[in-house]
């Protein structure tokens, strides 16, 4: 084994990309590629309904993954749990979503997607005792700050004639249950 200069490199290498860059690259992307979900599965839903487009965009892709679970040894008593957690968030939130898209527009419908952190960070604070740093705090008020405006319209004098408002809580609730 070749003995390192001091530095931990070889002369003419560069460095190697700290992870961070390459963890925060890969948020970005799946970030960017999550924003075009609602937007691509607007024009759809013209030509077909909620369930036909949950089956093919989260069902039939999942079953793919299922012979990768014969791997995986899941303890009994956790069961109960995995089995609660597939159907709210394979089954229960994609037809909620697609419902709640069919009543709302897509852009309202990836910007409530964000809502999706509020309910992780509420569950996690809950359940692991996490907490979050004042900046974490800040943005989470955003985060709500921006669902509220984006559900109501900051209509509030006849809330129920807000044109998206059933939509739009729909994608709200499938976010939870995300």
């Amino acid at each position: 084994r070749p003995r390192l200069p001091p530095g931990g490199r070889r002369r003419g290498c560069p460095p190697a990309r700290p992870p961070r860059v390459a963890g925060d690259l890969a948020v970005s992307v799946a970030a960017s590629r999550y924003g075009l979900w609602p937007t691509l599965s607007k024009p759809v839903e013209f030509s077909a309904p909620p369930l036909t487009i949950a089956l093919y965009t989260q069902f039939l892709p999942g079953l793919l993954f299922l012979p990768a679970l014969g791997r995986h040894r899941v303890p009994r008593k956790d069961t109960p749990l995995l089995a609660l957690i597939t159907l709210a968030g394979a089954v229960g939130a994609p037809l909620v979503f697609y419902y709640g898209l069919t009543g709302t527009t897509a852009a309202n419908a990836a910007l409530l997607s964000n809502s999706e952190s509020v309910f992780t960070v509420v569950i996690a604070f809950a359940f692991l005792g996490e907490r979050l740093s004042h900046r974490g705090y800040v943005a989470l008020a955003g985060i709500v700050v921006g669902a509220f405006t984006v559900t109501t319209g900051l209509s509030f004098g006849g809330l129920a004639s807000v044109q998206y408002l059933a939509g739009n809580l729909l994608v709200i609730l499938a976010t939870f249950f995300w």
